[in-house]
Formats: structure tokens, sequence, C-alpha cells
């Protein structure tokens, strides 16, 4: 969910492509790393803002804290810097597509979670992510980033 300044296209559906996350065991907490794409068939109603639909983008990384609690359900939080960004695009009718504006910018975010351990290495989980940035998009300062729940399932 973005903020006000991005209705129509608001609420997005985000894919996450990757999230990962590394630790030995005796560190306190794990390097992680997620890649975030989000997509909305309108673009947001702001004066000299071409498109005919947008999207937003993350690329972070930081740290990660799992609790090993006995059971099967492991809470985390994690939290660290990322590249943030959002862009139009046209499509051309038979001819593809051309992107109108893309703009990125330094940012952070913030998260908490749980997984379950379903049977042996695979695992199902919920988290709650915050992030923000501030870019430049046709002359507005947007911020890219926003809300996001994310439902996954994995491997560990």
């Amino acid at each position: 969910m973005l903020n006000e300044s991005w209705i129509p296209a608001r609420h997005q559906l985000e894919f996450g492509l990757v999230d990962c996350d590394f630790a030995r065991s005796e560190w306190p907490a794990s390097l992680c790393a997620q890649l975030l794409l989000s997509y909305s068939p309108v673009r947001p109603r702001l004066e000299g803002m071409v498109g005919d639909f947008c999207g937003a983008y993350e690329l972070n990384v930081g740290i990660r804290k799992v609790f090993k609690l006995e059971g099967r359900i492991h809470p985390h939080v994690g939290a660290g810097i990322g590249i943030l960004g959002a862009s139009t695009t046209t499509r051309l009718k038979d001819y593809g597509y051309t992107q109108e504006e893309n703009r990125s910018a330094l940012g952070y975010w913030g998260s908490a979670g749980a997984y379950w351990i379903i049977s042996g290495s695979f695992l199902t989980g919920a988290s709650v992510e915050y992030s923000r940035s501030d870019i430049t998009l046709f002359s507005h300062r947007l911020n890219p980033g926003g809300l996001h729940v994310l439902f996954y399932f994995g491997w560990h």
C-alpha cells in the first residue's frame, strides 16, 4: 500500500522474487536480501504524469534476527537499507512497451513476522514490512515504498 499521492495506483500487487538470509550458527543475526516488484494497471492521477500503468521495486539488504523457539513457529525482525524506485510505462499497441520515466533512491526498510516449519526443510510464513525513500517522478516527490504484507513459502 503506497501513500495517498499514488491514488488510484495506491494498492499494488507485489511479487517477492527473492527473500533470503544467511547466517552461521554462532552469529546473533543473519544477513538478508530481498528483491520486490509491484505492479498496478493504472498510474497516479498527478499532473503531468504519463503512462498506462506503473510499478515500484525494491532491492533491500540488512540484518534479520530469527528467534529460534521451541516448536515449529519462529518469529523474526529485520531492518536495513534499500534501493527503492518506481516507473510508469506505456503499451505501444503491437510494438511492445516504452518506459516513460524511472527513478530510484536509497531508502530504508523494517519488518516483523513469523514462519512455521511445515516439515523437514520447508516453511511458510507472513510478515509486515514498511519501507521509505524519496524519489521525484514527473516533478512529483513520491515514496515508492510503503506498507507491505508478505506471505511466503520457502526452504531452510
